[in-house]
């Protein structure tokens, strides 16, 4: 995702609050912080900076205008090959579940201008887990028993799928209707019984609203009125016995899981015949939907840097963007994830 000025460029990589795809974890008697770290790519005239940048940062309410929220924050970093990394802490109050966009300013020392990066950057679902973090679940969902927020990290062996419902031929640009969970989703209110899979990586909650958009975009898009998650939302498609879909419901009332592992290629053969490996599951009661990436190969396509990452809410209301056109992926790790729990209500 770039942002276009008329000196430099900046291309935000990753944003993350202890770790996007790890465990935070808080113990009783030391409060977890409020800080997360910001990870972006400086290029001036289309060439990587090299060399110490200050940088100023500011919180909006709105991508363009409205008004800042929090304390700006300055910082020096130095930059290598365009890329560089800062430690932001605005504090909790923040992230209290309402969109935030972030400004940056950029100077090459003292005594020079800055220079304000845009478009602002949206900050996605990760800073907000400050908010679960310290006690209140936020736009995360509402607490369970005795208020405990928890934070799943479980993961199931992808090994053990011999008995599971196959879907062989995925096709191109093409929707799976009516896949049954095998109990009741109450995300946002509702209560669907079954999802429906795109080809291109998106999986919509209810059994016959889908969309074969092969162009990913940012979130919130249009491509449907329903809830849907897009787990590796690019132009994928079908090469052969290689590519499928495989789901299962497994375990007991009112504790069940729902299983769905994709398996697809992109359209572009870019990447040759490396495959895109994705488990999504989703669980009865804690409405808790878990997604993990394994065995992803070194091209920078299938890391996503082509891809749209998150959750969206039915009828466009809202989203949490993880990625977008960012290679937030990496090769050399065993197993990754993101997790969602939207609200009941």
């Amino acid at each position: 995702m770039r942002a276009a000025c008329a000196a430099p460029l900046l291309l935000l990589l990753l944003v993350a609050a202890a770790s996007l795809f790890g465990p935070a974890r808080a113990s009783a008697q030391t409060p977890a912080s409020t800080a997360f770290t910001y990870q972006g790519e400086l290029a001036s005239s289309g060439t990587p900076v090299n060399g110490s940048r200050l940088f100023r940062f500011r919180l909006y309410d709105a991508s363009t205008g409205g008004a800042q929220v929090g304390p700006t924050l300055g910082a020096t970093a130095t930059v290598t090959n365009g890329r560089f990394a800062v430690e932001l802490d605005f504090g909790a109050s923040p992230f209290a579940g309402d969109a935030r966009w972030l400004e940056i300013d950029v100077s090459e020392g003292a005594g020079f201008p800055f220079t304000t990066l845009a478009p602002r950057q949206a900050i996605t679902a990760t800073p907000y887990a400050l908010f679960a973090l310290n006690g209140n679940p936020g736009p995360q969902g509402p607490p369970g028993p005795a208020g405990i927020v928890a934070s799943v990290t479980a993961q199931f062996s992808l090994n053990d799928r011999s008995a599971w419902t196959r879907i062989e031929a995925l096709g191109d640009d093409q929707c799976h209707p009516n896949i049954p969970l095998g109990f009741t989703f109450t995300g946002w209110g509702r209560a669907d019984s079954a999802v429906s899979v795109s080809s291109n990586g998106v999986l919509f909650f209810g059994g016959s609203q889908c969309s074969t958009s092969f162009s990913n975009q940012a979130l919130p898009s249009a491509i449907s009125q329903a809830p849907f998650l897009a787990f590796f939302w690019d132009d994928l498609r079908d090469y052969g016995t290689g590519e499928f879909i495989e789901y299962a419901t497994l375990g007991s009332a009112p504790g069940r899981v729902f299983n769905l592992y994709f398996k697809g290629r992109l359209f572009s053969a870019n990447c040759g015949a490396d495959p895109i490996n994705v488990h999504v599951s989703i669980h009865e009661g804690s409405n808790l939907i878990q997604v993990s990436y394994s065995g992803l190969s070194g091209c920078a396509l299938i890391a996503g840097s082509s891809a749209t990452f998150g959750l969206q809410a039915p009828n466009f209301a809202d989203a949490y963007l993880v990625g977008f056109n960012a290679p937030i992926l990496d090769n050399d790790a065993p197993r990754q994830s993101m997790s969602f729990t939207p609200p009941r209500q």
